[in-house]
């Protein structure tokens, strides 16, 4: 039975978690491609095929039992607007999924999931980005769009709201609020009423594996991924500092910086929240991490 399911991006922290859960499962094979330099590598198994293009990784797949369906986790996620963050930015967030996209219809994969951004829209309501990252992740929406309609490829978008674990990458603010609680150092935040609905990374890794096969009707659709809990900054913080034991250091948090220009104030889904199972909220998940389980922080 052919069960091989294509993860790009897969040495990226989503991409290892989607990639360890299918691993785990009964159901699914993955098989990874990721970049190393200019070059793109597939990983089944303990076997790495290397490729100068995706055109030559389209190829190697027509002669192969072809895999049912397809992850896209790769993304770049700067906020910078520099021209080489330019650059990179429409190649990972517009390019990529491009040649993703006409690699599944010319193999005849059935079906795509890709990971959009919520910041596609400030207000919830109309298209409009919050950065150029979000810019360029909805012009990647368009592309994969064109795919659908002209080429009848399967596409899922999936826009997560903000994505945490124990282990996610450093950076984020969750990430920033429970380590400066963690290590009773201080930090600088803004005012701290803007709302979140934080999901947890493993979550959202779950939920791309359940839009593999759920029912879908629309050729292409967009879903939002929110967390089960809408809060504040402040009170995110105080969830933080409770599961992590560390109430004492709240008043190290010093929200006085203004909000951005743009700054999303409501957590708004834009499109209908996909149906996620069980999913965990703050005061647990913060604890959880997303790449070894469910291990204390």
């Amino acid at each position: 039975m052919n069960n091989r399911i294509l993860v790009f991006g897969s040495q990226g922290y989503l991409g290892r978690v989607i990639t360890r859960l299918l691993s785990e499962g009964k159901y699914f094979e993955p098989v990874e491609v990721f970049r190393q330099g200019p070059k793109l590598l597939a990983k089944v198994g303990g076997t790495v095929q290397e490729y100068e293009h995706f055109e030559a990784l389209g190829a190697s797949l027509r002669g192969n039992p072809v895999p049912i369906a397809a992850v896209n986790a790769a993304a770049f996620t700067s906020k910078e607007d520099s021209h080489f963050a330019l650059e990179r930015l429409v190649e990972a967030n517009v390019t990529v999924p491009s040649h993703i996209a006409k690699i599944c219809a010319d193999v005849g994969i059935e079906r795509l999931i890709h990971f959009g951004t919520f910041s596609t829209s400030v207000d919830g309501i109309s298209p409009s980005p919050q950065t150029f990252y979000a810019a360029s992740k909805a012009a990647g929406y368009e592309a994969l769009r064109y795919f659908s309609r002209s080429q009848g490829l399967k596409v899922v978008v999936l826009e997560p709201f903000d994505i945490y674990a124990a282990d996610h990458p450093h950076g984020k603010v969750i990430s920033v609020l429970a380590e400066s609680l963690s290590e009773g150092s201080g930090v600088k935040l803004s005012k701290g009423e803007q709302e979140l609905a934080p999901v947890h990374a493993l979550d959202v890794a779950k939920a791309s594996i359940q839009a593999l096969t759920v029912p879908i009707s629309e050729q292409y659709s967009i879903w939002s991924l929110a967390g089960p809990e809408v809060l504040t900054l402040k009170q995110l913080a105080t969830e933080i500092a409770i599961a992590l034991g560390k109430e004492s250091n709240l008043n190290l948090l010093n929200f006085t910086n203004p909000y951005r220009g743009n700054e999303i104030m409501k957590a708004k889904p834009r499109f209908t929240n996909f149906p996620m199972v069980a999913p965990l909220r703050v005061r647990e998940g913060i604890l959880v991490s997303a790449l070894s389980g469910f291990e204390p922080r």
